[in-house]
């Protein structure tokens, strides 16, 4: 009996110094499973979902997308990330907000051209090109420009004609300002030149006539 009551003593402690940080600083992890390797033929095109910045690659089988800098895996309820689309992946505990938002039919949507109500009139994008310029993109809030937007209301929907309009008309002003600010500038800087060049060659001719009076 007294046998019987050491061992089973014996086996508690091996088990709670195992599991507890005082004994021997020993610790236990989890280890996540990376997702499968995807091949890939080339670089992916990838495509804006309409009003966020997520870019999403529809013509990959399994859904990877590019958001921030970073590309993102979504696999067996984890996400992962990498800098590249087809390796270095890591488990992410913690994803953007906005990513965990993606519709599940999203697939669906690009299909049928059509998001949230809207007409959906997606287009093509060269991941080499979203990689360089996400960010500025973003700063400049390209996606919401209507020269830019992919979403329009159906046919017979006014409200949405004239809001896209509006969105127009405004947005061909701040062009229109924006060049003409350019425009200023570069005039101002010609007439500079121009005015220094002219200061020039007047004093030029001034000190060669001093020099031939004396």
């Amino acid at each position: 009996m007294k046998k019987t009551m050491v061992g089973a003593f014996v086996v508690l402690f091996a088990l709670t110094g195992l599991s507890s940080p005082g004994f021997g600083d020993t610790d236990i992890s989890i280890r996540v499973s990376l997702p499968p390797v995807i091949v890939f033929s080339g670089p992916p095109d990838l495509v804006v979902l309409p009003g966020t910045y997520i870019y999403v690659a529809p013509n990959v089988p399994e859904d990877i997308f590019f958001y921030q800098g970073y590309w993102w895996r979504p696999w067996r309820g984890n996400w992962y990330r990498s800098r590249h689309y087809s390796e270095g992946w890591v488990h992410c505990k913690y994803p953007p907000y906005d990513l965990r938002r993606i519709p599940s039919h999203w697939r669906n949507d690009y299909r049928n051209h059509h998001w949230r109500g809207k007409e959906w009139k997606h287009k093509h994008i060269p991941c080499e090109r979203v990689q360089h310029s996400w960010w500025r993109w973003e700063q400049n809030n390209r996606w919401e420009k209507s020269k830019y937007r992919q979403t329009r209301y159906p046919e017979g929907q006014n409200f949405g004609h004239r809001d896209d309009r509006r969105d127009d008309r405004r947005d061909d002003r701040w062009d229109d300002r924006r060049d003409d600010r350019w425009d200023d500038r570069r005039d101002d800087r010609w007439d500079d030149r121009r005015d220094d060049r002219w200061d020039d060659r007047r004093d030029d001719r001034r000190d060669d006539r001093r020099d031939d009076r004396r």
